[in-house]
């Protein structure tokens, strides 16, 4: 997280604005461990604002000298920033490419069978009203797999909380 006195970029309507971080703030005494907008941030263009840290860039290049205006943010730094990288401890070993290929080739082989053909596609909420109402946390097999294609989980645990109790 950034300290005070640290300055920053960040991407606000594909453009970069750099600033310098104030101070950090709790936004609502009630909650306490929450981090959003709890840093009171000053942009070169002289505005404050409240920020949350994970909107919020590390200057990596000394070099950035910002005049307070914006500057255009190539698809190349939008593509970086949108990407998250999972940790090595977050996934099996033998990598994330690895184990979705598994996990779809696993899902792809289960929807074969007759007893998975209830669970393949989203319930139909206009056959069943209330099923929102019963199921907490209600998903299918195909929205599983499609989000383990796009690379939807961060985390191993993510994917086994999805598919449900083990």
């Amino acid at each position: 997280m950034l300290l005070t006195g640290e300055r920053f970029q960040a991407i606000i309507d594909d453009c970069w604005w750099y600033g310098t971080v104030l101070k950090k703030e709790l936004l609502d005494q009630q909650y306490m461990k929450s981090h959003f907008q709890s840093l009171v941030v000053l942009w070169d263009n002289g505005e404050e604002e409240r920020m949350s840290p994970w909107d919020l860039n590390p200057i990596e290049s000394r070099d950035v000298i910002s005049n307070g205006n914006s500057a255009p943010a190539s698809a190349e730094d939008m593509s970086s920033l949108s990407v998250y990288r999972s940790k090595s401890d977050e996934w099996p070993s033998h990598g994330i490419d690895v184990e979705c290929q598994r996990l779809l080739t696993g899902i792809d082989k289960i929807m074969e069978f007759p007893f998975a053909e209830p669970f393949t596609a989203p319930v139909d909420l206009n056959a069943y009203p209330f099923y929102c109402f019963y199921i907490e946390y209600p998903s299918d097999l195909s929205t599983i797999r499609s989000r383990i294609q796009n690379r939807f989980y961060r985390y191993y645990a993510n994917v086994k909380y999805a598919v449900g109790p083990t």
